[in-house]
């Protein structure tokens, strides 16, 4: 009898423990930041691409890169390359990487959801049942390491759009077109949520105002502010015809020029792409240029005249960079012609007003003279780990 009811007690304590443990909440992975990693060669490194333009910093000497490294199972991580002396400085894993913030500081995000074991079970009984995506925003001071917690949002969806203002000290995010956040970027900051009906390329012009998408038109918006301002005609046709049809727009801004107001289109119907210009005192929205289809923004030089970019996978031109000037129906030209196609991204990106760095083999990050066309390795150096 004794041994029986010490096997009830047995079994009701391990159920009672799968029970708790289905209950139980995941948490999301913690950023980590190393200092000086070792082992950064070509041989260990690939998928290097420069995401984002802000990844270089003001001074133009540190360039941030995200890649697979490691010398078996490789791991998304980010890395910080010295420009100038051609080292790696620190490597990031664990999270996103945003932009700088400062000159010693970048702000970083995780995303993942905490759902329990018991909420996936009921999710495959009911598709309608959410999951709950969550998104934590960190600075990250790479003289210290010292990681410092922003805040947290949860959405219906994974982060679609994130921009920092001009100074650095807001945050508009976007979860899917009807789920945007305005956050105050310093620690404990409580997010948001806008009554906006429709948000799609939210995209910072001054310290205080941002545009982005709607469903008809171009409008903008000051941070805090309960209502939005249309500043363009009523969207071109197909694009309307897009949003019906896909759920989101072909138009993403991408960046301002003065007063006028500069936005991508990638429409699919098209055998091109398109640079388009807003310009905020007629309110008139007119293509500027056809650009060759590429998966990525156009990235501009400080004086608003050029724009490189590459090319797409389904052309196999990835690799490829183009430079284009901001003039009406001008034409691109190939400043580094591809080799490896639709396997490798190039991710071009003004160095200064004379030079444009990029990726070239997945691994190198090379810059090319605008002048000249002569090239030069920046990084990795090394050939062995």
């Amino acid at each position: 009898m004794v041994k029986i009811i010490a096997a009830i007690l047995i079994i009701a304590v391990l159920l009672s423990g799968g029970v708790y443990y289905s209950l139980q909440p995941k948490t999301l992975p913690i950023p980590t930041f190393q200092k000086e990693p070792s082992g950064v060669a070509q041989s260990t490194l690939s998928n290097v691409r420069i995401a984002d333009p802000r990844w270089l910093s003001e001074d133009r000497n540190l360039l941030w890169v995200v890649c697979r490294f490691g010398d078996g199972q490789r791991v998304r991580s980010n890395l910080l390359v010295d420009l100038s002396d051609k080292s790696t400085l620190a490597h990031l894993r664990g999270a996103n990487l945003v932009s700088w913030i400062t000159d010693h500081e970048i702000l970083i995000y995780n995303q993942g959801n905490r759902d329990s074991q018991w909420d996936k079970f009921q999710q495959l009984l009911d598709r309608n049942k959410p999951s709950l995506n969550v998104t934590q925003f960190f600075t990250v001071d790479i003289n210290s390491g010292n990681i410092t917690r922003v805040c947290e949002v949860s959405s219906n969806h994974h982060l679609t759009f994130v921009d920092p203002s001009p100074d650095n000290k807001r945050l508009v995010t976007s979860f899917g077109p009807k789920e945007t956040y305005e956050i105050e970027l310093m620690p404990g900051s409580d997010p948001r949520k806008l009554e906006e009906e429709y948000v799609w390329a939210p995209k910072w012009v001054e310290n205080d105002t941002y545009f982005f998408i709607g469903q008809t038109s171009v409008l903008s918006r000051e941070f805090g502010a309960t209502i939005s301002k249309s500043v363009s005609i009523p969207l071109l046709d197909e694009v309307r015809d897009a949003i019906k049809n896909y759920g989101s727009p072909t138009l993403k801004i991408c960046g301002q020029i003065g007063e006028n107001l500069l936005i991508a289109d990638h429409n699919p119907k098209l055998d091109y792409d398109r640079l388009l210009v807003l310009d905020r005192k007629t309110t008139v929205l007119e293509e500027v240029a056809p650009l060759i289809p590429s998966g990525q923004l156009p990235r501009f030089n400080e004086e608003g005249t050029m724009m490189v970019y590459q090319g797409q996978q389904f052309d196999k031109n990835m690799d490829t960079v183009y430079l284009q000037t901001l003039e009406v129906d001008s034409k691109p030209i190939d400043l580094v012609t591809g080799e490896f196609g639709g396997v490798q991204e190039s991710t071009p990106v003004f160095w200064d007003n004379e030079s444009v760095l990029y990726v070239h083999r997945g691994v190198e990050v090379r810059s090319i003279s605008l002048a000249d066309g002569s090239k030069e390795l920046h990084w990795p150096i090394s050939v062995v780990p």
